[in-house]
């Protein structure tokens, strides 16, 4: 499992008892967070953030107080990149970084987040708080606090979690550094319809199943669903269409949208004048075939685009069967 720690440690060297405080919004599509770090002392001196070696500066878009260099600091043998204050009771600093969100195999998604570490001898930080905002649509499953009290990161049990709406936040005293793990899921009307879909059709392994942040869609080969140069559905598309409609009858959505495409080969056929026209009815038939089964008409669209969308270069036998698809995309309810 890959884990994602954002680096921001502190070496306190002359005094001790800073409280850390680490806010870490996650963006919608989870691909990047908005971190807002900061750390207070009681008294003035020395003070810096460790980043690593050849951290990108660029993510940082804040910080104070304005009075700060970049320098390279010996960490262990390892020359990190250092933002440095050299007289300050509070600092802090703002990154946008773009990051990767494991998913586990029970469709679970994993994020860890570092709240940072006193590293000088001696130093322990009186408090070192971490909070972490999900979008709404998320839920939160599991969360696990490690805590460093004397050099060594241990699970704690009995860690001090608090979790109003989609922010959680762990407090922590006394400790030399902390972070935490999470476990969320994916709450969205949405993501429930993804699920039922491609549960329900994983049994066919010709049709694809795919989801983004509002949207489920399906692509099943048109050869299965249709006779060549026909516009009348066969009882494979019949039976699939079936087990698409049992997997959404009972959820929310704002519509079904269905398209036909088609390959870049000309059709001859005295009912169809060209590719338009076919791609179109085979569209509409599925439309016609789901109103049939109960879905609202006024949730349904019927899109013909003949050649114009190919997934791939029309170049051969099996990539001209590939562009020949029933596209469904199923719109579901934006989070709010």
């Amino acid at each position: 499992m890959n884990k994602i720690i954002f680096s921001m440690f502190l070496a306190e060297h002359l005094f001790a008892g800073p409280t850390y405080e680490t806010l870490v919004f996650v963006s919608d599509d989870l691909k990047s967070t908005t971190t807002y770090k900061s750390v207070r002392y009681e008294s003035a001196g020395i003070k810096q953030f460790l980043f690593g070696e050849n951290f990108d500066k660029s993510t940082i878009t804040y910080i104070k107080p304005n009075r700060y260099e970049w320098k390279k600091y010996n960490n262990n043998g390892v020359n990190e990149d250092d933002l440095y204050f050299p007289n300050t009771t509070n600092h802090a600093y703002l990154q946008n970084e773009v990051v990767k969100i494991s998913k586990t195999k029970e469709g679970e998604y994993f994020f860890q987040v570092d709240g940072g570490a006193c590293i000088g001898q001696g130093c322990i930080t009186n408090e070192n708080i971490i909070s972490i905002i999900l979008p709404k649509r998320f839920k939160l499953m599991t969360a696990e606090s490690f805590e460093n009290i004397s050099g060594k990161y241990n699970y704690n049990k009995d860690a001090n979690f608090k979790l109003i709406e989609n922010t959680l936040t762990l407090y922590t005293k006394n400790v030399k550094g902390a972070y935490a793990k999470i476990w969320f899921i994916d709450n969205s009307e949405n993501a429930a319809i993804y699920k039922n879909v491609s549960n329900s059709l994983e049994k066919y392994s010709q049709i694809s199943v795919v989801k983004t942040d509002t949207q489920t869609k399906i692509t099943m080969p048109m050869d299965n669903v249709f006779s060549s140069g026909n516009a009348v559905m066969k009882k494979q598309g019949k039976e699939w269409l079936s087990v698409l409609f049992n997997a959404i009858k009972d959820k929310k959505y704002l519509e079904i949208r269905v398209e036909g495409h088609s390959d870049n080969i000309p059709i001859h056929n005295n009912k169809y004048a060209s590719n338009w026209e076919l791609s179109a009815a085979r569209a509409a038939d599925a439309v016609k075939f789901l109103i049939k089964k109960g879905v609202i008409d006024n949730k349904l669209a019927a899109v013909g685009y003949s050649s114009t969308r190919p997934l791939v270069k029309n170049n051969s036998a099996n990539n001209r069967a590939k562009n020949r698809r029933i596209e469904i995309t199923i719109v579901g309810k934006k989070a709010n």
